[in-house]
């Protein structure tokens, strides 16, 4: 992907185009090579009414441009997995999507159901509604359900969902 590339992906997203700003620079300053910046994405397909034929367009996408993952509902993770055998693309799953309401018993069978299917990575959902009523140990014991399934076979990422959440909460979550 190159910089002009980037720039019309930016443009259809916003309506916009992005100002010119002379190549995707680290924190550091430094340049970041399209390429570079390829690795840290997750190529990601989670509509309820995905296709294999679409699942497998995402697949040769993400291999053809080295992308960090392929996303998607538990149901595809085997096959996802099998797709990017040895490609350097790691197959992610989402647990407790799209809600999180799921509780962390059943959110740790589904990690523990991901990981078995080949899930490298797992994306959680964090349940809002126990945020929301200030029950942190429910929240704590939802993410560490996760993490102990996953543990040794698959990194664990969380899913804030800070759209539905005051920012007090969202900085109170991220502690």
């Amino acid at each position: 992907m190159n910089e002009e590339q980037i720039n019309e992906i930016m443009k259809q997203t916003t309506g916009e185009a992005p100002p010119h700003y002379g190549g995707v620079q680290s924190a550091a300053g430094a340049a970041i090579s399209p390429q570079s910046l390829a690795s840290y994405i997750d190529h990601t397909l989670l509509r309820s009414d995905a296709s294999i034929k679409e699942v497998v367009k995402i697949c040769d996408e993400a291999k053809k441009h080295r992308f960090a993952s392929v996303c998607v509902n538990p149901s595809y993770i085997r096959f996802v997995a099998g797709q990017l055998e040895g490609s350097g693309v790691k197959p992610c799953c989402v647990v407790g999507f799209p809600f999180g309401t799921q509780t962390p018993e059943a959110k740790r069978s589904e990690t523990m159901d991901a990981v078995n299917n080949g899930a490298k990575e797992v994306d959680m959902v964090i349940n809002v509604g126990a945020i929301k009523s200030g029950d942190w140990t429910l929240v704590e014991r939802d993410v560490e359900a996760v993490v102990e399934a996953a543990r040794g076979k698959a990194t664990v990422k969380v899913i804030l969902e800070t759209c539905l959440l005051t920012n007090v909460l969202s900085r109170l979550l991220c502690r």
